[in-house]
């Protein structure tokens, strides 16, 4: 069984991409070697994305029923996809009236690999909505 913590407003692989150059950078010695600067290039190639939204979230998990792809390959995909995300969200959650897809632009826990009596048990006993793979879909 594994539980990850997948995202708070904004995806968690994203954040932890972030932190991994902020760490390579302040690891670096002082100077403009190479490696420095292609350190740089990848700072600024993530700060210039416009992918720090919450929309990329709801629009991940709202393919999670009918996608067979794991729900992390799903993220990227949608954080690569902005505009597509969010025509997604505009067609799901206001044209088709499935509000609950954009409760995942806040908190989300994936939990992957469990039983499906254990999925019952997380549904009974849950304090939130949830989104799961179809068992007839995927």
């Amino acid at each position: 069984m594994k539980v990850r913590l997948a995202g708070h407003n904004l995806d968690y692989d994203l954040l932890q991409e972030i932190r991994a150059v902020l760490r390579e950078v302040a690891a670096l010695p002082a100077g403009r070697s190479a490696e420095v600067e292609a350190v740089r290039r990848r700072a600024d190639a993530l700060l210039e994305k416009d992918n720090w939204t919450p929309e990329t979230l709801s629009a991940a998990y709202a393919r999670i029923s009918r996608d067979p792809r794991p729900v992390d390959e799903l993220r990227a995909v949608a954080r690569e996809e902005v505009d597509a995300a969010r025509r997604s969200n505009q067609r799901i959650i206001f044209g088709l009236g499935h509000a609950s897809v954009a409760e995942h632009a806040v908190f989300n826990l994936d939990i992957l690999g469990v039983s499906r009596l254990a999925i019952e048990e997380v549904e009974r006993m849950r304090l939130c909505s949830y989104t799961e793979k179809s068992q007839r879909y995927i």
